[in-house]
């Protein structure tokens, strides 16, 4: 077995009828050969195939059901037959993530169902493998390129990513530095860097009609979004219609705006029940 390819293994030579139990006695990891010696009447020796790790697959698609969002990373959780899976996704996708969400309960499994092109990510350096997500083909392929810019990996990337792909792509090839710079994380350096590696390259994504989002994602005011129908799947699930858990949840945040997180607010709609006469 050497690093970056896979092996199977592959019968030289079958057994007797009169084999019996079989064990491994002996292996060389530098022929990358094996027997197996079967209890003294024949032996079955393995010869290890070497698979180019460019035949190796990788995840390009997923398909199943949100189970869970977390702005903060920000990441989604793909259920796909009972597997979950971890994906990034640039945050500007995150309004429309939440629209396919609506006011689901993705803690109880009733998430909707999603579709994600994914971009596969693993080094050598980092084996653990990075998924980030897209609902277009197209601004997964955009994707690919801008994280061939230095410095800029995937995780720098999907963060960077508060505006559409086309708006950022019209900015490279107009060399519009102010609106690369404006990104998080991306400083003057960077969008220099960024133009003078992908302009000319990014045609036909600065055409594309992906909705055009020009002004950049307020991820604060998503995640308020989220948590307020968390909140009132929190409540439903006490056993209160979802109409007057919504109500509840609302008249609550109106007295005490405050309120930040699903445990606050289900805390003070329980406060709020218990004062009740």
């Amino acid at each position: 077995m050497v690093a970056g390819s896979t092996s199977t293994p592959v019968m030289r030579r079958p057994a007797t009828s009169g084999s019996r139990s079989r064990r491994m006695v002996s292996t060389s990891g530098s022929s990358g050969t094996g027997s197996i010696v079967d209890s003294g009447f024949a032996s079955v020796d393995l010869h290890l195939v070497r698979i180019p790790c460019s035949l190796c697959r990788v995840i390009t698609h997923l398909q199943g059901n949100l189970a869970r969002m977390d702005q903060s990373g920000p990441t989604v959780e793909v259920d796909v037959q009972g597997v979950r899976y971890e994906v990034l996704v640039p945050i500007v996708l995150w309004p429309e993530i939440q629209g396919i969400a609506g006011e689901s309960d993705l803690a109880g499994g009733g998430g909707p169902s999603i579709g994600l092109h994914i971009f596969y990510h693993a080094t050598a350096n980092n084996p653990t493998p990075v998924l980030v997500g897209f609902l277009r083909r197209a601004e997964r392929e955009f994707f690919r390129k801008f994280t061939t810019v230095e410095g800029i990996g995937p995780a720098k990337a999907a963060k960077a990513m508060n505006i559409s792909v086309s708006t950022i792509a019209r900015a490279i090839e107009q060399e519009d530095r102010a609106v690369l710079s404006k990104m998080p994380g991306i400083g003057p350096r960077s969008a220099d860097k960024i133009i003078a590696t992908l302009r000319g390259k990014l045609i036909a994504e600065a055409a594309m009609h992906d909705g055009g989002v020009a002004q950049p994602v307020d991820a604060a005011k998503m995640e308020n979004t989220r948590t307020v129908a968390d909140a009132v799947e929190t409540i439903a699930a006490l056993g209160y219609s979802r109409g007057d858990a919504k109500r509840m949840v609302e008249d609550v945040i109106s007295g005490s705006p405050e309120l930040s997180s699903v445990e606050e607010i289900t805390l003070a709609v329980l406060r709020r029940l218990d004062t009740r006469p």
